[in-house]
Parts: C-alpha cells; structure tokens; sequence
C-alpha cells in the first residue's frame, strides 16, 4: 500500500519534473501542499516545532501565502545558510478495501528556507531549489521566529 503511494506520487513528480523549466508552472503544487493535514515549522538545529498548522483555514492560508505562482527555478548559491524547515504531512491514503487510516501522519513534503529567498522544495525523494518572493520569505522566517 505504501510502496504503491510512493510510486504513484513519484511517477507524478517525475513527470512534472521533466516538465521542468525556468518557466514551468509551478503552482499545480498548490493542491499537493493543500492536502497537508500538518503543517510544522522547524528553526534551524532545533527538533521542537515553533509553529505548527493542523486547521484547513490555517493550512489554506500558509500555502496561498507561499505565492508559488511566483516561484522561479534557480540554483541555490553554495554559501546560503539554512534558516529553517517546514514539514508537511497526511494520513496515508486508503487503498481499495480499507475503511480507516492508521491514524498516523507522515511526512510528504519538505521545504527548506535559505536566506537570500531561496528555498528548496523536497517530494518523494527528489529536491528542487527555488528563488521565491522576499514577501514569501519574509513570511517564512516569521514563523520560525515565533
């Protein structure tokens, strides 16, 4: 079941991946990001939340704040120093047969914020790095400042 999960949202990355460009549209991910049940920030070298998400309000609202429509392919420069992450995580999806979950989250996705608004954006295994707005950023280290 969960082999089948991680096929499927591989296969799927895999193929925007290919689609990928300096000027791919990087906003299908908002509905990915949306379906987080969690969303928890990490300052760097802590392994305590400072802030986590678990309402769809708040959820929505992280996500629209990352203005993904304006993130932009980029290299991430050798001296950029980490500032913090953002774990997202769900339930694992039931397959054909099951009634109910685990109950346990998992994490699907991970964004690592760098200064200099570049971030890098990890699924299924596969890590691409962004240039993002310095509103997005500023919007970012807030929360791992709380």
């Amino acid at each position: 079941m969960k082999k089948l999960f991680m096929f499927l949202v591989l296969f799927s990355v895999l193929l925007c991946g290919c689609r990928a460009d300096a000027d791919s549209d990087v906003s299908e991910y908002y509905e990915k990001l949306a379906k987080a049940q969690e969303i928890a920030a990490f300052a760097v070298d802590t392994e305590t939340a400072v802030k986590t998400f678990t309402s769809k309000e708040d959820i929505d609202g992280f996500v629209t704040a990352l203005e993904i429509d304006e993130w932009e392919l980029a290299d991430l420069p050798q001296n950029a120093k980490e500032i913090g992450h953002f774990d997202f995580a769900q339930e694992e999806t039931l397959s054909l047969g099951q009634t109910e979950t685990d109950g346990n989250l998992y994490e699907v996705c991970k964004i690592t914020l760098y200064d200099g608004s570049f971030i890098d954006f990890e699924i299924a295994g596969l890590r691409m790095s962004f240039e993002v707005t310095r509103d997005t950023a500023d919007y970012l280290s807030g929360l791992l400042t709380q």
